[in-house]
């Protein structure tokens, strides 16, 4: 198993599978990495699932614009990854820089989840990049379960909300709401609101209605299942802490790594 060199920095990592996600997501890594003073890594995941699907019968290509590509093979299917991630890297290596923020950048081949895992180390933050087709959200989502709340995260969710110009939104089990209203309080953060957490299932008909501009998770999962359906249901960037990404047996398989951008 490959994995990434070691670091004395705290990094946003970044991942996605296509340039369309990871320039939705940028600004979201961004705003984290300039909070927490961090580095930030991108990362441009090409999934066998994506490419294999090209054999399907009838198999076509959509555009986000709603053109359909009738004629679509791996050749080409490649030609556009390559192309994605020429664009991820040229635009997080500019925005990087203009942000005064070291960054760096890797394709690889492999699962999203399996990648990202093998590249973050302990204490970094993971961006699962998605681009949001839905309305503009009001909402940037904290979850947080039964657990008690991460003060740091706290702070983390609160700066992001506060940069992107968006309400916070915390669920958490209802006998967690005075603790962390006055921990906010304390972060002087006001306009919040606090949604009572039932349990999973509930949860996640909670989120689908809400269609937040970014969920971070401050509570385990269960298993990279429960990552998955989180991340279908929230459609939006998913963020979460190294220590919070379930365990897979998917092994990345790094091509290639560009050099860090200058700090500017």
């Amino acid at each position: 198993m490959s994995t990434a060199p070691p670091t004395t920095r705290t990094r946003v990592v970044l991942g996605a599978t296509c340039y369309a996600d990871a320039a939705a997501s940028l600004q979201v890594a961004l705003v984290l990495a300039k909070q927490i003073s961090a580095d930030i890594h991108g990362c441009l995941v090409t999934d066998d699932a994506i490419l294999a699907s090209v054999s399907y019968p009838n198999a076509r290509a959509v555009a986000y614009s709603g053109r359909s590509f009738h004629s679509v093979s791996e050749q080409s299917m490649r030609a556009a990854l390559r192309a994605d991630a020429r664009m991820f890297e040229d635009r997080l290596t500019a925005e990087a820089r203009q942000a005064s923020i070291k960054a760096a950048f890797t394709e690889a081949h492999g699962g999203l989840s399996g990648i990202l895992q093998n590249i973050a180390g302990a204490g970094d933050l993971i961006v699962f990049g998605f681009r949001r087709a839905m309305r503009e959200s009001e909402s940037i989502v904290l979850l947080l379960g039964t657990e008690a709340p991460d003060p740091d995260l706290l702070a983390l969710g609160a700066a992001l909300a506060q940069r992107l110009r968006k309400r916070l939104t915390l669920i958490a089990a209802p006998d967690r709401h005075a603790d962390i209203a006055d921990r906010l309080a304390r972060l002087s953060v006001t306009g919040f609101e606090l949604v009572p957490f039932f349990g999973t299932d509930r949860m996640l008909l909670q989120l689908d209605r809400m269609s937040p501009a970014a969920l971070l998770v401050g509570t385990d999962l269960p298993g990279a299942a429960a990552l998955s359906r989180l991340m279908d249901v929230a459609r939006c960037p998913v963020v979460l802490p190294m220590r919070r990404l379930p365990v897979t047996s998917a092994a990345a398989k790094p091509d290639r790594k560009a050099g860090k951008a200058p700090t500017g």
